[in-house]
This record gives C-alpha cells, sequence and structure tokens, in this order.
C-alpha cells in the first residue's frame, strides 16, 4: 500500500513485476475477489510502458506444422500518450519460405542490419533466405529488427490489417490475414506473447501439462471466441519461448 511504501523512507520503492513488466505502485488496480480469498490485479500501462501486442502467423495454411512462429511481430505505440507512431518489432521468422510483412497492404520496410530497407523477413534479420530466427531449434538467434511507421487512420490493435504473403505453399502470393473465426492462420494476442518454439504445435503449446486438453483450439473452434478466452496465459512448460 501506498502506506507501507511512506513507512520505509526514501529510496527505490519494491517493484512487482506482472507477466515481465514492472509496475509501480500507482500502474495497478486491485479487485476484491467475490469467490472468495484472493484479489486480481490490472497493469495499467504507462507512458514509458506502452501496452505490446503480438501478431503471428503460419504462412504454409494447409500443410504447415501450425507452430504460428512463421513470422511473429510485437507492436506497441511509440509514445502511449501521443499515439502518432507505431513500433513495429519483427521478432521471429520460423519459415523457410520468403515472407513479405504488410500493415493495410503496404509492405513494412524493417532496417536491415546492413541498412538496407526490406519488407522481407530474413533479409530483415541479415540472414540467408530459408534460415529459422529466434524459434528455439534448427536455426539462429538474431536481434530483433525495428520498423516505425505513422498510425494509420482509426487504427485499432485489435482489428489492424497486419498480414503476411510469403513466396511458397498453398498460399503462395496470397495475403494471410488476422481470422475472426476458425482455426486462425494469423492471430493477435493483446500481450506482449510467448510463442511456441520451432515445430510445437500452437494447440500443444497452450494446452494442460499433459497435452490432454488444448486451450488453444477449444477456444479456437468455440463459435464466438468465447471459451477459455485467456488461453493466451496458459502455456505449457517447454513448448514456448521465454
Amino acid at each position: 500500500t501506498d502506506e507501507y511504501l511512506k513507512s520505509i523512507g526514501d529510496g527505490d520503492y519494491p517493484v512487482l513485476v506482472l507477466n515481465g513488466t514492472d509496475c509501480a505502485n500507482d500502474q495497478l488496480t486491485i479487485a476484491p475477489s467475490t469467490a472468495g480469498c484472493g484479489a486480481s490485479t490490472i497493469v495499467i500501462p504507462g507512458q514509458d510502458t506502452p501496452q505490446i501486442w503480438t501478431y503471428a502467423f503460419e504462412d504454409n495454411t494447409l500443410k504447415g506444422d501450425y507452430d504460428m512462429n512463421d513470422v511473429v511481430l510485437k507492436v506497441s505505440y511509440v509514445d502511449a500518450t501521443t499515439k502518432s507512431q507505431l513500433r513495429i518489432n519483427l521478432v521471429a521468422a520460423g519459415c523457410e519460405f520468403d515472407n513479405n510483412v504488410y500493415l493495410n497492404d503496404e509492405p513494412i520496410m524493417f532496417t536491415a542490419p546492413d541498412g538496407t530497407q526490406t519488407s522481407e523477413v530474413h533479409e530483415a534479420f541479415g540472414v540467408s533466405k530459408g534460415v529459422l530466427v529466434n524459434t528455439g531449434a534448427r536455426g539462429v538467434t538474431a536481434q530483433v529488427v525495428t520498423a516505425i511507421v505513422d498510425t494509420p487512420a482509426e487504427f485499432d490493435f485489435q482489428t489492424a490489417n497486419f498480414s503476411v504473403v510469403p513466396s511458397g505453399g498453398d498460399s503462395k502470393g496470397q495475403h494471410i490475414r488476422i481470422a475472426t473465426s476458425g482455426y486462425p492462420c494469423g492471430i493477435v494476442v493483446p500481450i506482449d506473447w510467448a510463442y511456441p518454439i520451432e515445430r510445437k504445435g500452437i494447440c500443444d503449446a497452450y494446452a494442460t501439462e499433459d497435452g490432454f486438453y488444448s486451450y488453444f483450439a477449444e477456444w479456437a473452434k468455440s463459435a464466438d471466441h468465447s471459451v477459455n478466452s485467456d488461453w493466451y496465459n496458459q502455456p505449457r512448460n517447454g513448448y514456448v519461448m521465454k
């Protein structure tokens, strides 16, 4: 409480970490639980810690391994007050196809390690075509690459029109977009999400520890996506990137 923090004197206050985010005491809302002893906490992002949204794609829509790490973007406002620009971080490329990244059907131009501008994910990471990047297996580790773009008019993270266009497979040349029904090959997650490692399908990665029940699969199958709506907070040990 504030009174406790005052009582410990000057200096740094304790820092609470929720979902990997440092939270000051004035960034938390505490709500009593009606189910008994306990409480819930809601992080209120401050100006210096804007909320991060994750957009993840499977680029081979019929024959893929469905690990949803072929292209992974982490997106936030550059400044949560003005909301005038987006910071788009390309964090993973678990794909063997070339994949170009788009927002509203306009290519997102990342700055590659050699300074060139490109929307293709392997070129952006500065690796050879077909190399897997930041997926925990069968590939390499590379620094995240970033694009800063002006926020589109009427932009909303939940409905943002991010997409990827692969060069091969059954989806060759087609935009793979964020889906709104069925088993999606493009998803938006409202947190800094721990995506599956290579060859660990998302249905297995977000499931009970014995793998018998998949939180993700049941969410995806529900007609209005109301079942397990917090599936992304229930990763299976050893199946996701930390």
